[in-house]
């Protein structure tokens, strides 16, 4: 994979609750030339997607607690603004 153009990047958010794995993907990602942000919670995604707009979400499905990843595909789809996601 040859990185990205500076030009046309790309907001990804990450959410995952596994801190390391998270640094890792979003370390990679930014070498490609993705712009990233990254989140540890269901909550903490929510936070984020209202005060950005990614045109990616990448997401663990299956937290230890409190809703779970699939919960944030289906807000993130039943949310007008992000419908587009």
């Amino acid at each position: 994979m040859s990185p990205v153009s500076r030009e046309n990047q790309e907001l990804i958010l990450v959410v995952d609750q596994d801190e390391r794995l998270l640094e890792t993907l979003t370390a990679s990602l930014r070498r490609y030339g993705f712009s990233v942000l990254s989140a540890t919670s269901f909550d903490e995604a929510i936070e984020t997607v209202n005060l950005v707009a990614p045109q990616v979400i990448i997401s663990e499905i299956n937290f230890d607690s409190g809703p779970r990843g699939f919960d944030f595909f289906l807000w993130s789809k039943t949310n007008a603004a992000f419908g587009n996601l």
